[in-house]
């Protein structure tokens, strides 16, 4: 073996196996998530790995060894697929582990630490537009209404707190805390609408 082969050899002691679900196939790599909602995003050695799976319903469960490769993460060549049924419960729960994995760049793409970073680098968005002229604008406006019918009434004021949770989302943008509180007070004022609304008679 040369030296170059020997070293890929050499990083598989840190492979992982075990039970993975196939959740999504994307243009770089396919989404893995494994029983212990770890995501990995990962290559057919050989064959895509959409190819391989063209036409099988995803959600599929395998079993399977992931191995790093040149800072890329692929399976070993055999995957033992399983043939369960994945239930909507289930299903719901594998999109949003991809999707907070995804937001927080928690996509493993390489088993090699050393060679590379082990997360999903950060790309840093593209500066945006200023909304904060026209979310303030919004706010002052939304204050102004007030009164009305209690259904009127009602509405503004789920106006009102839903302009100040855009208003902390933009100004506040890395303080969840308060963009939590802020949409708290938009679900205590949908709430009050649909109380009024169901006091309604007909």
């Amino acid at each position: 073996m040369s030296a170059q082969e020997l070293d890929i050899v050499s990083k598989w002691k840190r492979f992982v196996s075990g039970g993975f679900q196939i959740f999504r196939h994307l243009k770089n790599h396919t989404i893995f998530i494994d029983e212990k909602s770890q995501v990995y995003g990962v290559l057919g050695l050989r064959d895509n790995l959409n190819d391989l799976f063209s036409g099988r319903p995803l959600p599929m469960m395998v079993n399977a060894v992931l191995l790093p490769f040149k800072g890329k993460i692929v399976y070993d060549g055999t995957l033992k697929a399983y043939n369960i049924f994945v239930g909507g419960g289930i299903r719901s729960g594998l999109n949003e582990t991809y999707m907070a994995a995804k937001q927080n760049n928690r996509i493993v793409t390489t088993l090699e630490p050393a060679a590379a970073p082990q997360i999903q680098v950060r790309h840093q968005p593209k500066p945006g537009k200023d909304w904060k002229p026209l979310v303030e604008e919004l706010v002052r406006a939304s204050e102004n209404l007030r009164g009305g019918s209690p259904i009127q009434n009602a509405a503004f004021a789920l106006l009102r707190d839903s302009a100040r949770v855009v208003q902390s989302a933009v100004q506040e943008t890395d303080n969840l805390e308060e963009i939590w509180r802020s949409k708290q007070q938009v679900q205590k004022a949908l709430k009050r609408l649909q109380a009024v609304l169901e006091r309604a008679e007909q």
